[in-house]
């Protein structure tokens, strides 16, 4: 159930990806994981962008696409994510981002095994990871992920000039340790943000299991033996983490979202009563 789930879904989102052409790769990049193994693990990350709607839990889970979820579950393009909401929109409403993260493909082969020798800052450690860990920067945080299948991953940028300068750092030193590279511009234009995560406070601390209780169970995760936090996804797409504190966490693959969720779950407070201090926010 959870293997058809998974590629159900990424077909009805023109994914080009087949199940054999999946198959072939997790056998290919991750030889010690089965491609059940995979499926529930993209599975788990479906649901939580809102692109699969999960009824029950544990065995008797049952899930559906959602008719609803209308972004490409690869991500947004870069051009795109910060297109409708800008960085300082965000932060006029008390919202920081703290880490982007995006990927594409740059080439069809990696020489890990001569990159991580040769290239300062790189780590590959084949026994633990399938990827190597280059960090290029002092000042930038962003951490490229390299596997050898070429479709690389940048994590910790926290803007897009952060973003780029990480692309054309790729560009100026990977290249001897790569086949059939992708041109820069395409790269550019088809890489993808998959996630971004932002940090916002409610400048009051919070009960929680009344909280989750008022909004709704059937709306909210809240278990404090596994997890301090309420989980609440008020929006296809979007994933809030809400502390007792009033710290909350604001996941999704664009910044327009990100705005989209932290209005919804303010909302949803103000409506069971829960009073938000929101001076220096905008409305």
């Amino acid at each position: 159930m959870s293997q058809r789930i998974v590629f159900e879904v990424l077909s009805s989102f023109n994914n080009p990806v087949t199940k054999y052409e999946l198959t072939d790769k997790i056998e290919e990049e991750y030889p010690e994981r089965s491609l059940s193994d995979y499926a529930g693990a993209r599975l788990s990350v479906l649901v939580d962008k809102g692109a699969v709607l999960e009824e029950g839990k544990g065995g008797k889970a049952t899930y559906q696409i959602n008719p609803e979820y209308d972004v490409d579950d690869l991500g947004v393009l870069l051009t795109d994510f910060d297109r409708e909401t800008s960085r300082e929109e965000l932060e006029s409403h008390g919202i920081e981002v703290t880490n982007i993260v995006g990927n594409g493909t740059f080439s069809q082969t990696v020489d890990l095994q001569q990159l991580g020798a040769e290239v300062l800052n790189v780590e590959y450690e084949p026994e633990t990871s399938p990827m190597a860990v280059w960090r290029p920067f002092e000042q930038n945080a962003a951490t490229v992920l390299v596997p050898s299948s070429g479709r690389i991953t940048i994590v910790g940028s926290k803007n897009r000039s952060e973003i780029q300068q990480a692309i054309s750092e790729i560009y100026d030193r990977l290249p001897p340790y790569a086949e059939e590279i992708t041109s820069k511009k395409q790269f550019i234009r088809e890489f993808q943000i998959t996630n971004i995560a932002t940090s916002a406070s409610l400048s009051r601390e919070l009960e929680l299991s009344e909280v989750a209780l008022g909004i709704g169970l059937e709306e909210t995760e809240y278990n404090p033996e596994q997890f301090p936090g309420i989980i609440y996804r008020p929006l296809p797409g979007v994933v809030t983490l809400v502390f007792r504190s009033g710290s909350v966490v604001i996941t999704a693959n664009s910044y327009s979202k990100v705005l989209d969720g932290w209005k919804a779950l303010k909302d949803a407070l103000k409506e069971i009563g829960v009073q938000i201090n929101e001076e220096n926010q905008m409305e």
